[in-house]
């Protein structure tokens, strides 16, 4: 239960743990504008992922009586 938040969390924490000092030091070394430009293209990198994303076609929607009842078991779920 939860394992997959603790799981975001650390890596999270990871990031912001070589993130702050790498960007300090890239500031100091090269100016803000490197800073911004890297911030702008590393985003960037994950744009030919968006083919891989495919919506499924002719599926079963589920009425809408059955989703509110999916919503609020989820809501009253203590693993979210």
């Amino acid at each position: 239960r939860g394992h997959l938040q603790s799981t975001c969390y650390a890596c999270r924490f990871f990031g912001l743990m070589i993130a702050a000092p790498l960007s300090t030091v890239i500031y100091s070394k090269y100016g803000p504008q490197s800073v911004v430009m890297l911030m702008a293209g590393l985003p960037s990198l994950i744009l030919p992922l968006i083919y891989n994303l495919k919506e499924k076609k002719d599926v079963d929607v589920a009425s809408t009586r059955e989703q509110c009842g999916e919503i609020w078991n989820t809501v009253c779920s203590r693993a979210v």
